[in-house]
Order: structure tokens, then C-alpha cells, then sequence
């Protein structure tokens, strides 16, 4: 994990994400069904129509996809008021709360939900665990959760890991004005719904980013005895540039619980137990930079030409790759 304490969620995603941001016109209607068809698999005659719905924090973009199913309701909690702003104009049957999703329990009773969503948020949290506490409070029993959680053990994870050590928040204004110059910020990449600016300000300059695998992960749940509607298995590490950098979970709620504990990965960590990647590991730390553009062109270099090796389907090729890559830079 990383972790900045300087800077708060709310500063980035307010500056980061504005009124033509491809977040807010991809409605993810294929995503809900598919949430709505796994449920199913472990409750037949489950449906979306008339049920209360959660959408914590995020875009917002979900609710508008939910509302195709007839809710009772669709209630969206983001600290964002840009976020906030935006979804209320778009439709105002979705209700908007501008609030952290920790004072959830200030608007909404226990028991009151029947699905939470949190898409792309645990990671990014300050306490993951207590805020989860808090929204599984106000779910139903028998109400179902759906989250996901950023991969441990990919190789993307290992370089977003490592370009956040060598670039920091303070960086921000700077490198936004290096893609917008160097005409980036619009570049779309093959790994991502996201364009280049988007992805790289989520990932490298959000206060919060962590790393879970999988298989832990679901132990996790099943301690603390909560029933498993659906989660991805994914092997603890991949080597190809392709991997999926997220896996999903359904979490069936079953009683009140007090305490929960899911454990983050360190990606260095875990690919140092290779002798192949710890030179790559040890070069690219080892990088230094005398004027911040070096620095903004290597990591937006990087991260462009994953697009092209997100097509190398050989995970053998993946180290000589980066080892060429860094060999480059170093000269």
C-alpha cells in the first residue's frame, strides 16, 4: 500500500475528473446485468425492480445504470460535489448525498438496503475495513454487497507501485500541464475504458492505493462468516501484461459482524522473489532525474507503451521487455 496523508481523496477527484471525462459517459449497463445474472446463480428469482439500492462512491455512473431496473430506489453518497452536481442534473430520480460514506449511518438506518454497490473505492479508502463495517451495517440480512478490489501480483500493479515512489501529489499541476502540452491527455490506451490521463491520475495520484489477492481475500470474508454469492479466482501472480487488474466479489449478507480484517499486498514484495524482476526492481529505483519532465516523460513513456505490451500474450517476453525498457532510460 501507499499512502499519502497530506491530501485527501476529495482534492484529487475533484480536480482530476471534469465535464468531459470518459468516466461519466460510459454508463456500465453490461456491468449490472452481470451482477444481476450472478446473483441469480445463488437466488433464482433474485430482480433489481423494487429494491433499495446503494451506490457508495465512485462517479455515480452506476446509479444511472441501476435505474434501468426499476429500483424502489437509488441513493448515491460521494464526498465529490462535482460528482454530486453532475449526476443530480443528469436525472433527478437519483437520490445525491455530497457526505463521506462514513456517515452513512447519519441519513440511513440499519437493515435498510437490499444492495450496496462500491465499485472501485475499497482500495482507495483511509480505513477499508471500518468503512465496509459501516455500509455492511446498513444493509439488509440477506441483502447483498457487491465491491472490488485492485489485483496484487501483476505486473501493472508492480509498475503503478513503483512510479508512485518516484512521483508524488505535489507533482500533480505540473504533469497535467506536461500531458495537455504534449496533447496525452485525451490518449486512449488498449488496457483501459479510460483515457491515458484518467488511469494514470487515479493511479498514481490518489492519496490511497492498495493490493489484494484474491484467494486471501475470500478467506477473509468466510472468517468472519459471512456467505460468498459470487468471487473471482485468480492465481496469486501473473506474469503477462494482459492480466485483470481487478477481481469481483458478491458478498450475501448473514448477520451482523463486529470486526473484519483483509490484508493488502506489497507488489515489490512479491515479485523480488523473483530473481529476474529484482534487477528490473533495482534499476528502475535506482532512476534519477534532474528536472521533472525527465521524470513526467519515463512514466508517461511507461505506461504508453503498455498499451502496446498489453498484446504480448508470452509472459516469458515480459521481463526482457521491462529490462529493455529501463536499459533505455538508464543510458
Amino acid at each position: 500500500m501507499t499512502f499519502r496523508k497530506t491530501v485527501n481523496t476529495k482534492s484529487i477527484y475533484d480536480n482530476v475528473f471534469g465535464n468531459n471525462s470518459t468516466f461519466y459517459k460510459l454508463i456500465p449497463h453490461k456491468d449490472i446485468r452481470r451482477l444481476s445474472s450472478r446473483i441469480k446463480k445463488v437466488e433464482k428469482n433474485f430482480s433489481l425492480k423494487n429494491k433499495k439500492i446503494l451506490i457508495a462512491g465512485g462517479s455515480g455512473r452506476s446509479a444511472l445504470a441501476f435505474l434501468k431496473y426499476n429500483p424502489k430506489s437509488v441513493v448515491y453518497i460521494d464526498l465529490v460535489p462535482k460528482n454530486i452536481f453532475r449526476i443530480k442534473s443528469i436525472n433527478k430520480n437519483v437520490k445525491c448525498i455530497n457526505s463521506d460514506m462514513d456517515n452513512i449511518k447519519k441519513f440511513y438506518s440499519q437493515n435498510y438496503f437490499d444492495v450496496i454497490y462500491l465499485e472501485g473505492i475499497f482500495q482507495h479508502l483511509n480505513n477499508p475495513e471500518k468503512t465496509f463495517l459501516k455500509l455492511y451495517n446498513v444493509l439488509k440480512n440477506e441483502g447483498y454487497f457487491y465491491l472490488d478490489f485492485y489485483r496484487s501480483g501483476i505486473i501493472y500493479s508492480l509498475l503503478t507501485e513503483l512510479a508512485r515512489k518516484k512521483i508524488s501529489f505535489g507533482d500533480f499541476k505540473k504533469y497535467k500541464l506536461f500531458l495537455e502540452k504534449n496533447k496525452l491527455n485525451k490518449k486512449k490506451i488498449s488496457y483501459s475504458s479510460s483515457n491515458l490521463s484518467e488511469r494514470l491520475y487515479d493511479d498514481l495520484f490518489v492519496p490511497n492505493i492498495r493490493f489484494y489477492d484474491a484467494k486471501k481475500t475470500r478467506k477473509s470474508f468466510l472468517k468472519s462468516k459471512m456467505k460468498i454469492a459470487y468471487f473471482d479466482n485468480f492465481k496469486k501472480i501473473s506474469q503477462r501484461f494482459d492480466s485483470y487488474t481487478v477481481f469481483h466479489s458478491i458478498i450475501k449478507k448473514r448477520g451482523s459482524i463486529k470486526n473484519i480484517k483483509i490484508k493488502d499486498e506489497n507488489n515489490e514484495k512479491i515479485f523480488k522473489k523473483f530473481p529476474k524482476y529484482q534487477k528490473f526492481i533495482k534499476d528502475f529505483t535506482k532512476l534519477k532525474f534532474q528536472k521533472k519532465n525527465e521524470l513526467f516523460k519515463v512514466i508517461t513513456k511507461m505506461f504508453l507503451l503498455y498499451s502496446q505490451w498489453y498484446h504480448v500474450k508470452n509472459p516469458d517476453n515480459t521481463i526482457k521487455i521491462l529490462n529493455n525498457f529501463i536499459k533505455k532510460c538508464l543510458k
